[in-house]
């Protein structure tokens, strides 16, 4: 199932790809974040050849980004 990004956060991704620094994203709770960071993961992943690491506080919620970056197809990419 895809979940297609709303404007607000299709603006975010692409400015924080777009960016040459280093980037924070900060939102509330319920705002999107996972699906942006995986958005922002692939395309970096697939298009600009890059690494990415995603870190969490909790172990509950690497295993809650785990399921929604698992559709990732790249050879490379772990969780």
């Amino acid at each position: 199932m895809k979940i297609e990004l709303r404007n607000y956060q299709k603006d975010i991704v692409e400015k924080a790809i777009s960016s040459t620094e280093s980037t924070l994203i900060q939102i509330p709770t319920g705002g999107g974040k996972t699906l942006m960071a995986k958005e922002i993961a692939s395309v970096l992943i697939s298009q600009y050849h890059k690494q990415v690491l995603f870190v969490a506080p909790k172990i509950i919620l690497m295993e809650q980004t785990a399921k929604v970056f698992a559709s990732l197809t790249h050879k490379s990419c772990m969780v």
